[in-house]
């Protein structure tokens, strides 16, 4: 008889430790949601001299453990003086999420807002001016694919492979929160 209460025991302890680790499990295992907060903007690494800017709007998802990401909206660049021969300065059109890369949250995933850095890779569909710049290449019309875009809670980071980087004197926010479990 004593060795039931002890069975039944253990059994109440298992089920106790699955009760409480499933919500830490499944908390990890969640869809997430950003957005781009107030249009973050960056301007390119080492130009002092004409301040290129590019600045964006937009909302996405992904889910970590399946490696999966999408998301899109707009964009704006200024300033891109050295783009004159592409039909620059200004370039603006949408963008896309076309790969998740990573993820990285501070701390453990709450309810509400979290803080993280999210990086993923994109593409641009843009114009130039009032017009398609470049010649079109794609249905879509001109287009950069393969570009990474880092989001972080201070705002946006955006590699044209290596080439230019949009990261210094940032403004704007991102949010990161659980869609669902």
């Amino acid at each position: 008889m004593q060795r039931g209460v002890h069975m039944g025991m253990f059994s109440l302890l298992v089920l106790l430790l699955v009760a409480l680790l499933g919500p830490l499990r499944s908390a990890h295992a969640a869809d997430w949601g950003f957005t781009l907060i107030g249009s973050p903007s960056a301007e390119r690494n080492g130009d002092e001299k004409f301040h290129e800017t590019i600045q964006m709007t937009g909302y996405g998802t992904f889910n970590p453990e399946q490696g999966t990401a999408s998301g899109s909206g707009s964009f704006t660049t200024v300033n891109a003086f050295d783009d004159l021969d592409a039909g620059g300065p200004t370039f603006y059109g949408t963008w896309e999420v076309t790969e998740f890369i990573s993820w990285e949250p501070e701390g453990e995933p709450t309810p509400g807002l979290q803080r993280g850095t999210l990086r993923v890779q994109l593409m641009l569909f843009y114009k130039a001016g009032a017009t398609l710049a470049f010649k079109p290449f794609t249905l879509g019309g001109p287009s950069h694919p393969g570009l990474v875009l880092t989001i972080t809670g201070d705002g946006i980071n955006v590699d044209f492979f290596g080439d230019e980087t949009f990261g210094t004197n940032h403004t704007g926010l991102a949010a990161f929160h659980i869609q669902k479990p």
